[in-house]
């Protein structure tokens, strides 16, 4: 009986120390735009991407700014990302004086980021699609945030 006590604690410890060497496999967390652009950039402006058909939302795409530059982040939704492939996404972002920036593919969590320098007014866009839907922004279409 002693010894089947000693072995069980043996066993104990070992996995307390093959963990504490190894790890543990963290939970998986969702893209944030701070997290994709970075932490000294906050939030201007956002808009949602639904499928034009169904109304679905599929994405979210950001225009993030830290004072200098501007940074566009195209976030799938959970939902969408978990339908078995990775839907195609796009951030992209214009600068007034010419500057163009795109990253776009079959991603699994995010596009982007797409930063530029813009001390003036900008155009962005994101768009989504796979698994029979699609949307994207309108905000590639004028000028703001001047």
């Amino acid at each position: 009986m002693r010894l089947r006590s000693i072995l069980t604690g043996i066993i104990a410890l070992s996995t307390v120390v093959v963990a504490a060497v190894f790890g543990t496999a963290a939970p998986a967390q969702a893209a944030t735009p701070q997290g994709v652009c970075g932490y000294s950039y906050w939030e201007v402006d956002r808009e949602v991407i639904d499928d034009a058909w169904t109304g679905a939302k599929l994405a979210t795409t950001y225009l993030m700014w830290n004072g200098t530059y501007n940074c566009v982040v195209t976030i799938a939704q959970s939902y969408h990302v978990s339908s078995g492939s990775n839907p195609w996404l796009t951030a992209e972002l214009w600068t007034i004086d010419g500057g163009h920036r795109v990253d776009e593919g079959a991603y699994r969590s995010y596009a982007g980021p797409v930063k530029l320098r813009a001390p003036s007014c900008v155009k962005w866009w994101g768009d989504a699609y796979g698994n029979g839907l699609w949307g994207n922004t309108s905000r590639g279409n004028n000028w703001g945030h001047c």
